[in-house]
């Protein structure tokens, strides 16, 4: 260790606390920010410890580099995980709104290999306050303070952590047979990257045939979760029911925002009655309203007890799905709750009003 490093070191440990702030101001502020796009799968932050800054600024190449711990510009870092490459253009499009950006010091790693190498993709932004957010009372004591912010995807960070395990970790260095193996691993990432953001064009566009062919009244689509998404979104026939289970003590609910397959009920048993096209779906809906089926207050009525909420409370993909089991003959209906059984309870009260007709 050398006098500069540990001068420096002196100086930095005085105003680690402040930076230590710092990040934790942006992390709270991006998280706030972006969290409404959904753009982006984690955050990550971390302020630099004094081991860690001792051991950089003591590098050869380092070496009277610095006059100033505030020239070193990752003391504060934060990284974005995107999921997609286009989320990550987003993010870095709120980036420049939100930041003063140095330029001087950002780099895109993407735009720094060549055609034909593979390796670390990332796009890094060192970052200050803008006058009027650093004036803010929260901010004062971060004015002029840099951060260093890099924005990647998934799978350009699963590259990351493979490489530095493998290039950075190791004391020898990585043969060069094994190292071009990594490295076509990286290219199979990128690939997938790409794959990806094709996949996800490719729903939007399929997402906006189903929409146009809804509006026109044409349900004759086929059943998947993007189907079945619009068709719960728009649909007259459904909304009616969803009146009619509320006359008869339902409460409608939108989709638990953690749930992973909202749908999966509904197209699983959709599927499993034979049903192929969205419009079986809404026949069957129809149905019910229709025969304005007395059995839908039933099933509420048999699931009531002194220690429940004074509503039986669904969503519309479940409100479909019970419509679809009640649409069909019983002995089809016990069979179909049989093998994609409702929660507990509420099985209990349908096989209970099912068997009542029986």
């Amino acid at each position: 260790m050398s006098e500069y490093s540990q001068n420096l070191r002196a100086s930095y440990e005085a105003v680690r606390g402040t930076y230590q702030q710092f990040t934790e101001r942006n992390e709270a502020l991006l998280r706030d920010i972006l969290t409404e796009g959904g753009d982006f799968y984690a955050i990550e932050a971390r302020t630099k410890d004094l081991d860690s800054f001792e051991a950089k600024v003591d590098l050869p190449e380092k070496e009277q580099k610095y006059k100033d711990i505030a020239e070193v510009t990752d003391l504060s870092g934060l990284r974005i995980i995107c999921y997609l490459d286009e989320d990550a253009t987003r993010v870095c499009m709120r980036l420049a709104e939100l930041y003063d950006i140095d330029h001087d010091h950002s780099v895109n790693k993407n735009e720094q290999l060549d055609p034909d190498q593979f390796g670390y993709r990332s796009r890094h932004f060192v970052v200050r306050f803008p006058p009027a957010r650093a004036a803010l009372m929260e901010n004062e004591r971060f004015a002029g303070l840099r951060a260093e912010i890099q924005v990647r995807t998934i799978l350009q960070h699963a590259w990351a952590a493979i490489d530095w395990k493998l290039r950075y970790k190791n004391s020898a260095e990585v043969p060069q047979h094994l190292r071009r193996r990594v490295f076509r691993v990286s290219a199979l990432l990128e690939l997938a990257d790409d794959e990806f953001s094709s996949l996800s064009a490719s729903v939007a566009s399929l997402r906006e045939e189903y929409e146009r062919k809804v509006d026109a009244g044409d349900l004759s689509i086929a059943i998947d979760r993007e189907s079945v998404d619009i068709f719960l979104e728009k649909d007259a026939d459904l909304e009616a029911l969803v009146t009619l289970a509320k006359e008869v003590g339902y409460a409608i609910a939108p989709n638990h925002p953690n749930a992973r397959d909202p749908y999966g009920g509904v197209i699983s048993t959709a599927s499993r009655a034979g049903m192929t096209t969205i419009d079986e779906v809404r026949g069957k809906i129809a149905d019910v309203i229709t025969r304005k089926d007395q059995r839908l207050g039933q099933v509420v009525d048999a699931w009531k007890a002194p220690d429940r909420p004074p509503r039986l409370v669904m969503s519309k993909a479940g409100l479909a799905r019970l419509a679809i089991v009640l649409s069909v003959e019983t002995s089809q209906a016990i069979a179909l709750i049989g093998e994609l059984p409702f929660g507990q309870k509420l099985q209990d009260a349908l096989l209970q009003v099912l068997l009542q007709r029986e």
